[in-house]
């Protein structure tokens, strides 16, 4: 249903589509094939699957090290380990990654010059 504007002066009123606000406002249905959905249920999981960790692994173990003895929790020792992992594994990516791209810059050049080269004769 359209509505209608006041007259402009010396002219019809002009009609107009209803406002795209109100078609907003309408509830929105729950998708289940987004990426978001399926990430909370995944982070749910991981959740789950962390408490259920520590409560199984809660005595205390002693981590030696070179000189250092630590005593601690299994479950953080689990932890700690599992972070380190992470951050070794981001760290060699981005040396891995930034090495391929000096590379792949280099390899450019090169075959820039070279047709310059070929122009040239």
């Amino acid at each position: 249903m359209l509505e209608r504007d006041e007259a402009p002066a010396g002219g019809e009123p002009e009609e107009k589509a209803p406002d795209e606000t109100a078609q907003r406002a309408k509830p929105r249905r729950v998708v289940l094939c987004t990426g978001r959905f399926w990430s909370f249920v995944a982070g749910l999981l991981l959740f789950a699957a962390l408490v259920v960790l520590i409560a199984q692994n809660a005595e205390k173990v002693t981590v030696e090290w070179l000189a250092w003895e630590i005593d601690a929790p299994l479950v953080v020792v689990i932890l700690v380990t599992a972070l380190a992992v992470s951050v070794l594994q981001a760290l060699v990516g981005l040396a891995l990654r930034r090495r391929r791209r000096r590379l792949a810059e280099r390899g450019l050049r090169r075959e820039s010059e070279l047709e310059q080269e070929v122009q040239r004769s």
